[in-house]
């Protein structure tokens, strides 16, 4: 044999990583560089392959040449060839054998971690050729649809095991994807032979097979226990918001109750100083109940939207000083901004206490005025609350911190329950101008 054959039938070896076909090619290979009858190479694991020659034994040929492959050996009938020629072919061919074998486990390995990251995750691959329906499916595919791998699987049968109420939708996917392509995920259930269950989302990316036909490779999730999970918690945030819509519902039903109580003990004082305390305690109630109204009625129990708060706070005070306010105009601007249920409160208080220190004493005799309430923000995450009249203004050199007014010191010990800023302009009348935090997951 010359050097060149024998090159090529060395590199014909080392491309082949197949265990089994490398087997055949040894055997076959043997053959010819011997010129031999018969090769037979046998493995401790069974593992064999066998090639014949020249049915008659070529003249002065050996009747048999055996040599060590790896841990296999090959036995070589009737070789022309001399022995070293074998011996140096055995060599490279033990050599193939153990790079295959590596190759061999490597990708077992590989398979099998990729099992079992599919086992684990419930998680199945499939291949879809589309012009000839031709179906493959992962193990785990197969376990999802609990069938066994002796049977072919097929669109038919995925729709056979589909839910019937969604049978419909499964058959329009197909055709569709088939006629048009396009990625796709699809979610539905399965309905299985013991009698379960299943909710499994599909997921599929086009592609070109060797024919250049369309298929689809793709998985199967089983979601079955995420989606019980995500209806349990559904069920358990649905039970908690109609507690807290109660929970939020009797607060204001007794926050409304202590106003009557309030505005019947009014109307049963003579006294008029007497009586406007108790209107005063009455409308702070007022504004800690419309709170909880706005609450229960919004379904959010968690933040307030002051854009509507605001105005309604606004026109339940106009309501109860009706006589002060009847030549006043009220002008509102309210940013879409929405607070935690404590600055929400807090806010609602300040706005009280302000646009009812306007209405009762910046007006006096009937006198005719603008009345300004505006909450801009948030800025970097701070608000701005101004209450602005062009009334007769505060006695210059007041303090609000030191001013005997109840209202007022209110408006100072809430401004640093915020802990923010106040403000006090009197040009042209009174501006109060609370600075604060919106607070986290303020919008």
């Amino acid at each position: 044999m010359d050097l060149a054959t024998a090159v090529r039938l060395c590199r014909a070896l080392s491309g082949e990583l197949r265990l089994d076909r490398l087997v055949e090619s040894v055997a076959a290979t043997a053959v010819e560089v011997g010129g031999a009858s018969r090769a037979v190479l046998r493995f401790p694991d069974g593992l064999a392959a066998e090639a014949l020659g020249s049915a008659a034994s070529p003249a002065g040929a050996a009747a048999l040449v055996r040599l060590a492959v790896a841990d296999g050996v090959l036995d070589v009938e009737n070789a022309v060839a001399r022995r070293p020629a074998l011996e140096l072919f055995a060599a490279h061919a033990a050599a193939a054998v153990e790079n295959a074998r590596r190759h061999d486990q490597a990708l077992r390995h590989s398979e099998e971690h990729y099992r079992t990251a599919q086992s684990l995750s419930r998680t199945g691959s499939f291949r879809w050729r589309v012009a000839t329906g031709e179906i493959s499916w992962s193990d785990e595919t197969f376990r999802i649809f609990e069938l066994d791998r002796s049977i072919r699987p097929s669109l038919a049968f995925i729709v056979e095991r589909t839910h019937p109420d969604d049978i419909g939708r499964t058959k329009a996917l197909i055709d569709r994807v088939s006629r048009d392509g396009g990625a796709w995920t699809f979610e539905h259930r399965l309905c299985l032979p013991s009698g379960a269950t299943k909710h499994v989302r599909v997921s599929g990316r086009p592609g070109r097979d060797a024919g250049g036909g369309l298929e689809y490779v793709g998985a199967v999730m089983d979601v079955t226990v995420s989606r019980a999970e995500a209806e349990r918690l559904q069920a358990s945030l649905e039970e908690k918001d109609a507690l807290l819509r109660e929970v939020h519902h009797r607060v204001k039903n007794n926050l409304q109750l202590i106003s009557s109580l309030l505005n019947l003990q009014a109307a049963r004082v003579d006294e008029t100083s007497i009586a406007e305390i108790f209107a005063d305690s009455r409308n702070r109630v007022r504004s800690m109940a419309l709170v909880h109204e706005n609450l229960y009625r919004a379904g959010n129990f968690a933040r307030v939207p002051m854009a509507s708060h605001v105005p309604n706070l606004v026109a339940q005070l106009a309501r109860a000083y009706a006589t002060q306010s009847q030549h006043i105009e009220l002008l509102i601007r309210v940013s879409d901004v929405e607070l935690d249920v404590e600055r929400a409160v807090t806010v609602g208080l300040i706005v009280n206490e302000l646009v009812s220190n306007a209405l009762k004493h910046a007006f006096p005799d009937g006198r005719a005025g603008r009345l300004a309430i505006e909450l801009d923000g948030p800025e970097r995450g701070r608000c701005a609350l101004v209450v602005r009249d062009d009334g007769v203004g505060l006695p210059p050199g007041i303090e609000v911190a030191h001013i005997e007014s109840l209202g007022l010191q209110l408006v100072h010990d809430l401004t640093e329950q915020l802990h923010g800023t106040l403000a006090i302009g009197r040009e042209d009348g009174t501006c109060f101008t609370i600075g604060f935090d919106v607070g986290e997951g303020g919008e």
